[in-house]
């Protein structure tokens, strides 16, 4: 069994990839089942993302457990500062998209910028032939 040690901020890096943060603030060390899938890793923004000031006991916990949950995220000792970029912009480009394309583009897990920019356009193109084959039955219709 492995020890447990509370983290805090920069200190801790060296656990952070094989722990994991407990309510009050306690990493918990283990190891590491899951690998870098974009299922994962989606996870693990999500936590980022969702993690609420009530989840921890003050100021100073709340930004240790956030630089936690971040370089869990995005993994700048694996990342280059571009590729963390790339996520960043990924991130938003899905999260400004209308609700239909987003759900559509995130089932085909684009992994950088420009694919989801191509899932988008391929979704609208979709979208405008269907519209155009919807037109065209209710033209015969009209015949």
């Amino acid at each position: 069994k492995h020890p447990q040690a509370t983290v805090k901020a920069p200190e801790a890096q060296n656990v952070l990839d094989s722990g994991e943060i407990g309510e009050t603030g306690v990493v918990k060390v283990k190891e590491e089942v899951v690998g870098d899938d974009s299922a994962s890793m989606e996870m693990k923004r999500q936590r980022f993302r969702q993690f609420r000031y009530q989840e921890a006991e003050g100021p100073r916990e709340v930004c240790s457990q956030l630089w936690y949950l971040c370089h869990r995220w995005l993994k700048p000792e694996r990342h280059t500062k571009e590729q963390i970029l790339e996520l960043l912009i990924l991130e938003q480009f899905l999260a400004i998209l209308p609700p239909d394309i987003q759900s559509w583009v995130r089932e085909h897990e684009p992994e950088s910028c420009s694919q989801a920019a191509s899932l988008a356009e391929d979704f609208l193109q979709m979208q405008r032939e269907a519209e155009r084959r919807e037109q065209q039955v209710r033209e015969s219709f009209v015949l």
